[in-house]
């Protein structure tokens, strides 16, 4: 049997990203991009090493079921055969961590790229950042001017249904008031989603703009 690779330790890797928003000094920076990238090769080596680990316990799983299979039928069928039933579980956990595997290499080099080198890379970050919130907050604003739009044509309809006092009878108008809601509110949903994505984007960006701008003055100092 092959050697496996030291076990990833998930909640160790969750403390390294939570870590991210606390770094101040360039030296922090270093010392965190170090341990994300011990994080990284980790995830390599237990990822290479899955296929490998997966048909060692898919042949122990095959073994457990012909042994089973040659039990007498009768304690056969009363005795379960948890060793194969453990083996099925830890093949699944070993599907789904190579499937998430590669997701949180992305995630954790993101990470480390979002970190930056030196003082040019903070003003070079500051800068672009600066760029995309003013892009969304063009994108906000356009968003709104159409919700406000969308809100004066419903009230003109509606307006216009109530003047149809000879053309149509109280249960009509009122039918037609409902369909005028209805088309509104299904017009407003994904703006108003659209809206509350772009406040949570804007408020990342502050947050990361607080957090570069504070590097930025430890390191002035």
């Amino acid at each position: 049997m092959k050697h496996s690779p030291d076990k990833i330790d998930y909640a160790e890797i969750s403390t390294l990203k939570r870590r991210v928003s606390e770094l101040e000094t360039f030296e922090e920076i270093e010392a965190w991009d170090s341990e994300a990238k011990d994080v990284i090769e980790k995830i390599n080596a237990t990822f290479d090493s899955i296929p490998s680990h997966k048909e060692e316990l898919s042949t122990q799983l095959t073994s457990s079921l012909e042994e089973h299979k040659k039990l007498p039928f009768l304690k056969r069928l009363f005795k379960k055969n948890h060793v194969a039933h453990t083996l099925k579980k830890q093949i699944a956990a070993l599907d789904a961590e190579y499937k998430n595997l590669p997701q949180l290499k992305e995630e954790i080099e993101a990470m480390i790229d979002a970190t930056p080198d030196d003082e040019e890379e903070v003003k070079l970050m500051i800068k672009e950042l600066k760029l995309l919130k003013k892009e969304f907050a063009f994108e906000k604003t356009s968003i709104r001017n159409q919700v406000r739009d969308i809100n004066q044509a419903a009230r003109a309809q509606n307006a216009s249904v109530s003047n149809q006092i000879i053309l149509s009878n109280a249960k009509i108008r009122k039918i037609q008031r409902m369909s005028i809601r209805e088309q509104k509110e299904s017009a407003l949903k994904p703006r108003e989603q659209q809206i509350r994505l772009l406040d949570m984007q804007l408020l990342e960006i502050d947050k990361k703009i607080h957090s570069l701008e504070k590097i930025k003055l430890r390191s002035s100092e």
